[in-house]
């Protein structure tokens, strides 16, 4: 019979913990997305000092963990509606989604491109769609300035979502799983040259290595029941060392390159850890850091929902809503920073209450679902 003080402490530890019975949706995920989300527009914003800190996760960001979050979600919703109501009606779904993604990010474009007309916007980068080398690609493309590339980039995974939903409820997930892992060795071994035809030209986002987390994340997400008991027996002691041992051995590595305390060179630092091509080892510093991130967040849900929740988890719940309005929202406050003849990339210590309060108008946003109706979600 264990001692009294030990079963109050098992009792405390499973209080802590997440339960599966709090909602059919997974919070850890949504959580966890909703951190990516905080992490991109923190990034996005009028530069402090505070942004020194970037780079807090070794070399990967939190691009690529929205990719693979949203892939794992993706899995698991779609993937349990492919098996309850068929791939037909769930396809048809998935796509209505994805065009209206592409149709509200193009519809985005062509509102920068008419500010910038009228001079209500000074950059000039959506009027080089109109004028000079015009070519319709570049304006219906994937490759549009600034942030605006990511989502389109996501459409195209949502597009391809029903033939990987196809592979997966036939049993076929190993068909999956050499597709994606052999489209993104072909782009690594040949020089990131692979690319979509007139609609991507060169990105920092190519949709033949990024492809990878979010199919990745889908397979992940439709066997969640596999994953979750495999993940239950490996968890021990030494698997979670290993998981923080791995983690800091990339955040080291990567503040001793930055700071120039180590001689790595340069080339195989690329190979390795290139964010275009999404290097092997960025691979591993990304997915032995989610699950780590993930296991805190299973073990320490109730302290973490109570802090955060009530803004991440309405940032990870309508992360497409949020990642949309963040853009014109981060773009027309450096453009009125400008105006005042302040640089917005200055890294002033002013900017912090600017920065906080643009995100608390997002988390308004939300809260009073402005647009919703209009946006998705």
């Amino acid at each position: 019979m264990k001692p009294e003080h030990h079963r109050s402490q098992e009792d405390s530890a499973l209080s802590r913990r997440y339960r599966p019975s709090e909602s059919r949706r997974d919070l850890r995920l949504d959580l966890l997305r909703g951190l990516c989300l905080l992490k991109m527009i923190f990034n996005h914003l009028l530069h402090t000092p505070l942004h020194v800190v970037q780079q807090w996760l070794g070399y990967v960001t939190a691009a690529e963990a929205f990719f693979f979050i949203s892939g794992a979600v993706v899995g698991i919703v779609h993937g349990r509606r492919a098996l309850e109501e068929g791939l037909g009606p769930t396809s048809r779904k998935i796509l209505t989604r994805a065009l209206q993604l592409y149709l509200a990010n193009l519809g985005l474009v062509f509102l920068f491109v008419s500010l910038e007309a009228m001079g209500a916007l000074s950059n000039g980068w959506f009027l080089e769609l109109w004028i000079g080398d015009f070519h319709w690609p570049s304006l219906f493309g994937f490759d549009q300035p600034y942030f605006l590339s990511v989502l389109p980039r996501y459409v195209a995974f949502l597009a391809l979502t029903p033939l990987a939903l196809w592979a997966l409820v036939r049993g076929r997930s190993l068909w999956l799983v050499a597709a994606t892992f052999g489209i993104w060795g072909a782009n690594l071994a040949l020089g990131q040259r692979l690319r979509v035809p007139f609609l991507e030209q060169v990105s920092d986002f190519p949709i033949a290595s990024w492809q990878l987390l979010f199919f990745v994340g889908l397979l992940l997400g439709f066997h969640r029941q596999r994953v979750a008991r495999w993940w239950r027996h490996a968890r021990g002691p030494l698997g979670i060392v290993t998981l923080v041992l791995a983690t800091l051995f990339f955040v080291l590595l990567r503040r001793g390159q930055d700071l120039h305390l180590l001689r790595i060179p340069s080339p195989w630092i690329y190979w390795s850890f290139g964010r275009e091509h999404l290097g092997p080892l960025r691979l591993v510093n990304l997915f032995v850091t989610f699950a780590l991130l993930f296991e805190l967040t299973d073990r320490f849900w109730r302290p973490l929902k109570s802090a955060t929740g009530n803004l991440l988890l309405a940032f990870g719940q309508s992360s497409l809503y949020v990642f949309l309005m963040h853009i014109p929202v981060v773009w027309w406050s450096k453009e009125g920073i400008a105006r005042l003849g302040v640089e917005p990339t200055a890294g002033l210590w002013w900017f912090v209450p600017a920065d906080i309060l643009l995100i608390g108008l997002l988390w308004w946003m939300v809260r009073r679902r402005i647009l919703f109706g209009w946006v998705p979600r």
